[in-house]
């Protein structure tokens, strides 16, 4: 059995997990990209259909200059709602 002092103990750090893990931001989705084909992928997984659908997305590019073989980049949604982009 634990001692009064030591059970307080644990249920602060219990309630302080507990804390933590509600605190955490829910759906959120951050993805960093570093070429145009893990740029495209980020587009498609944040859009209608992808693994981040209804998550708030959030693309981090690394700077540099992303070349397509002529193809535009895409996104879509029926959300209406884009992923954030930092740069």
């Amino acid at each position: 059995m634990l001692q009064p002092r030591n059970r307080n103990r644990v249920v602060m750090w219990a309630s302080v997990a507990i804390l933590l893990v509600l605190s955490a931001p829910a759906g959120a989705v951050t993805t960093c990209v570093d070429s145009a084909a893990s740029f495209e992928a980020a587009l498609t997984d944040a859009g209608t259909g992808g693994s981040g659908n209804n998550s708030d997305n959030t693309v981090r590019l690394v700077g540099g200059t992303f070349t397509t073989s002529g193809a535009p980049f895409t996104f879509s949604t029926a959300s209406g709602l884009p992923p954030e982009f930092l740069l």
